[in-house]
């Protein structure tokens, strides 16, 4: 997949090519950068290490191989520090009564792959019960951690109905997504609160700590992949992983895809997976999948954009169509939309804080807000060429 034809034409003067090229040649030199730039931007670098280490590291240039190398160790430093801050942050939740369950970051890379290093994140993800939002806020900022977003007093019940999670920094500069929802309420889901029912103990470090059961696991990541409009390869090897090396009751997953509102979510997660590896999934669950409308398309425009060597980033409009395509009616479309482009959220209130008398006029603010924020990125990207060397990304 990482092979399709790209333009070379930035990359010559990269340090890799210039010493492969008068090594090896520039042909070999090239195609090898390409596989490089793009597993970086997908952050697969170090499964692709961990592949050719394993196998034949010999079938690559010796530069080549010594940058996945350092690159790997690197990851796999920066990865315990992110474990070791898991861990205290999670000490010291529990001190304070919190049930937190970690997923994503180190957890999610060892509960797939049983091996810390074989992932790439930069933040910690944690959920925790929606009525322990605020306690949990006054810990952290007792503790030093600051926050990324303040919400407005007055507003708070509002921030916790509308949004997802809020974001902290540690002490030592980790940022922490503290969740208490699949998603923001204008995607329309319904969260399941009977995950804390089906909490499993994972081994992890000495310490066993909270994990979500493998199915709902497999739905809480699809959602998220999903709102964030499936940036990664990474992502969608993640879930192939765990279909692959867990044996899932997709009967669960679709009963519970319909109570949470999120069946073609589900699907779409099913079929980008599919299309990367070789899955056994029983065929009357992919029967069902391939009798949604849209999904074969919007799964190969998903897979395209992973591939597209200048970083693609969605805009507003494409994560609103991307948004729009994975609702299931009409009238689910339509609320939205509303929902999305006039009900305010914390970036509306901060940007100008209204009292409740007035509160109806955010249905011109939030709009022109958005409109402003898309025509300034479209300036940006006209005007300003990104930096395709590695190390500026």
């Amino acid at each position: 997949m990482l092979t399709k034809s790209i333009n070379n034409t930035h990359y010559n003067k990269h340090p890799i090519i210039e010493t492969s090229r008068r090594r090896r040649g520039s042909l070999k030199a090239a195609a090898f950068l390409e596989h490089i730039e793009l597993a970086k931007q997908n952050k697969l670098l170090p499964r692709i290490y961990w592949h050719f280490k394993q196998t034949s590291k010999d079938l690559i240039p010796n530069d080549i191989y010594s940058y996945l190398e350092n690159h790997f160790i690197n990851n796999s430093k920066h990865n315990l520090f992110l474990t070791n801050e898991l861990l205290k942050t999670i000490d010291l939740l529990e001190k304070h009564d919190i049930k937190a369950i970690p997923f994503k970051g180190p957890t999610l890379s060892e509960f797939l792959y049983k091996n810390l290093a074989l992932r790439e994140f930069v933040d910690l993800d944690l959920i925790v019960k929606k009525e322990d939002v605020w306690k949990l806020r006054e810990i952290l900022l007792a503790n030093s951690f600051k926050p990324y977003y303040e919400p407005l007093k007055n507003k708070q019940d509002t921030f916790l109905k509308r949004q997802c999670s809020l974001k902290f920094r540690s002490p030592n500069n980790v940022f922490f997504d503290i969740h208490w929802n699949y998603a923001q309420s204008y995607l329309n889901y319904k969260f399941d609160d009977s995950i804390w029912e089906r909490v499993q103990l994972l081994d992890f470090h000495n310490k066993k700590i909270n994990v979500l059961s493998k199915e709902d696991l497999f739905i809480i990541l699809s959602i998220n992949f999903s709102k964030d409009g499936w940036k990664t390869l990474s992502n969608i090897y993640d879930i192939a992983e765990l279909i692959k090396s867990h044996d899932l009751d997709w009967d669960f997953i679709l009963n519970k895809s319909v109570e949470i509102n999120c069946k073609r979510v589900i699907a779409l997660s099913v079929l980008l997976a599919c299309d990367i590896d070789t899955l056994e999934i029983p065929q009357a669950i992919l029967d069902k999948i391939s009798s949604f409308k849209g999904l074969q398309a919007t799964k190969d425009k998903t897979l395209k954009n992973t591939l597209k060597l200048q970083s693609h980033k969605i805009n507003i409009i494409e994560s609103c169509l991307f948004q729009i395509q994975l609702q299931k009616n009409l009238s689910e479309k339509l609320s939205y939309l509303y929902n999305f482009a006039i009900a305010p959220n914390e970036r509306d209130w901060s940007f100008i804080n209204l009292p409740k008398i007035l509160s109806f006029l955010y249905i011109i603010i939030r709009p022109v807000r958005l409109l402003s924020k898309y025509l300034h990125k479209r300036v940006q990207k006209a005007f300003f060429t990104p930096s395709l060397n590695p190390s500026d990304h």
